[in-house]
């Protein structure tokens, strides 16, 4: 069956945003006295729910850090994302062919950093944690995305970096495809449930007879 919808994942599946990210991180430590972060450890925590992510790094968590990082330093992280080169076409190409796309993100304020990368008209959709439902591994948040579009599982697919992706994907009933240029290689893609696993963007259009 021809692909209908073509969801993504935000961090490393469109941009490349672990230098970003570790920026910031990196000045919160600074301002709260917290060990410093490299990008290893940082790339290792995409995906994550913010809050999740400073227990990995740091043991803590709490609601003040998420403030003080939002007051202080989303803006920034904003300014440093860096979309790959193949996202935009992309995504163009899907939408040619008659497909829904979108993205569908643990972040929260989803809608404003795909804005900001430039691909918010490319998306029919977008959903994040600020809509009030589980983040992945659950399909919440995937299944909210095919509420909007008026669309079933069947004949969608789900592209993410992460083995929290291809878990989220499986349990919505939607294909899983893996795209492994962030922290996780085919193999952990392929365990975590991928159907698929591809290097790049623009390999996506092949798996899907696009090429």
């Amino acid at each position: 069956m021809k692909a209908q919808v073509v969801l993504f994942d935000f961090d490393m599946t469109l941009a490349d945003s672990v230098e970003a990210i570790t920026y910031c991180f990196n000045r919160v430590a600074e301002d709260k006295g917290l060990p410093a972060v490299t990008s290893q450890e940082v790339g290792a925590t995409i995906g994550l729910p913010f809050t999740e992510a400073c227990m990995r790094l740091w043991g803590r968590g709490d609601p003040e850090l998420l403030a003080w990082y939002g007051d202080h330093y989303r803006e920034d992280e904003f300014s440093r994302m860096k979309l790959f080169p193949d996202a935009p076409g992309v995504l163009t190409r899907l939408r040619l062919e008659g497909m829904r796309t979108g993205v569908v993100t643990n972040r929260r304020y989803a809608r404003r950093v795909v804005e900001r990368v430039g691909i918010l008209p490319l998306c029919d959709v977008v959903v994040g944690l600020e809509d009030g439902v589980r983040g992945k591994p659950e399909p919440d948040l995937l299944l909210r995305a095919l509420e909007i579009l008026s669309r079933s599982p069947e004949g969608a697919w789900y592209v993410g970096d992460t083995d929290g992706d291809m878990r989220a994907a499986r349990a919505a009933g939607m294909g899983a495809l893996g795209i492994a240029q962030g922290s996780f290689g085919p193999r952990e893609l392929e365990e975590a449930g991928a159907h698929g696993v591809v290097s790049s963007l623009s390999a996506v259009l092949t798996y899907l007879g696009l090429s």
